[in-house]
Formats: structure tokens, sequence, C-alpha cells
């Protein structure tokens, strides 16, 4: 990486100091600022405008993630499906073709709607904004209900954690990550 760096490096007129550790909302706005002037004041909370019906007692579990290091295992769902069924939540299974073995696997251990690749991004979306919560891993569905504002729980491997994941700590409100034991660790 130590060759790429300074090909790419060649092309710029300055160089940045380094932003290490700060939340992606923050490093975005601190980066435009250096490259326009002036430091952006946000109006507060950025949201999707997605439209879809409320309903408080579904759980959405997002069962996917890009790397294998931010999945749960099956087992994991399938205890977490149980107690959100036995709490009187209806739990739904949602995530990516990738997922649909995953899926298959804990719908078959657990009575659960299973929508996992079924639907367009859009319908994914609409799926999160109606629900009353969204469990999920580091993912794309994560920051989905922060912008929808739903009620989001992180299950993160602590990768990047205090650029993407770290809501609560850059003052937003209504999600909570839980990190990994060998994270915290």
């Amino acid at each position: 990486f130590a060759s790429w760096n300074r090909i790419s490096d060649a092309v710029y007129t300055r160089l940045l100091p380094g932003q290490e550790g700060t939340h992606e909302f923050y490093f975005n706005r601190w980066f435009t600022g250096c490259i326009t002037g002036p430091i952006m004041t946000l109006p507060g909370r950025i949201s999707l405008p997605v439209a879809g019906e409320s309903q408080p007692r579904l759980v959405v579990c997002f069962i996917g993630a890009s790397a294998k290091s931010k999945r749960w295992p099956a087992g994991y769902w399938i205890t977490l499906v149980k107690l959100l069924s036995q709490a009187g939540f209806e739990p739904v299974l949602s995530g990516g073709p990738a997922e649909s073995e995953l899926a298959a696997s804990i719908s078959a251990a657990v009575p659960v709607i299973n929508l996992t690749a079924k639907g367009s991004l859009l319908q994914t979306l609409e799926l999160i904004a109606g629900s009353g919560a969204l469990i999920t891993g580091d993912t794309m569905a994560a920051h989905a209900g922060v912008g929808l504002s739903v009620p989001t729980i992180i299950i993160a491997n602590g990768v990047n954690a205090a650029r993407f994941v770290a809501y609560r700590e850059a003052g937003i409100q209504g999600v909570c990550t839980l990190y990994t034991e060998a994270y915290r660790n």
C-alpha cells in the first residue's frame, strides 16, 4: 500500500492532516470544509424520505453483512428471534441473496417471517422505516435505520468503530451499538 500512496499522493496539491477516530458524519463535514473553505453547519439529523406504514411491534433482523466477521451465527439469531417472539414482537428476517442459506436455517428452527432476498432496496428501506426497531450487524441497514430515525441496535465487530457505528458518541440518539467481547477486551 505504501507504493500506492506515493503514486496517489503525487496527484494532490496538498495533503490534509489526519482525522483518525472521527465519526464519519464529522469527518465528511471537516473534509468538505478543508476543500471548500468554511465548515458546514448541518441543520440537525438528516433523514431519508421513505414512506412506510408504521408497525411498532415489527422488529427487522437484518442478518446480512459484507464481511464474515460482521455476521452473527444462525444460533444467535435463532435465540434472538425466540426472545423477541416471546416478548410479543414480530421478528422479520431481511438481507440479500447471499444470506438466503442463513435465513433458511433460522426459519427452519423458529417461526419467523423471512423476507431475505425478496424485494428491492427501496422495499427494504420501507420495511425498516415502518418497523418498531432494527437489529443489524455493522452494515448498510444500520445506517439506513439511523437515517430513517428507527430505533437501531448495531452488533459490531469493532472495525472502524469510531468512524461508522459510534452514533451515540456522535450525539445521535436512538442507536445502541453492541461490540464483541474481543473488541471490548
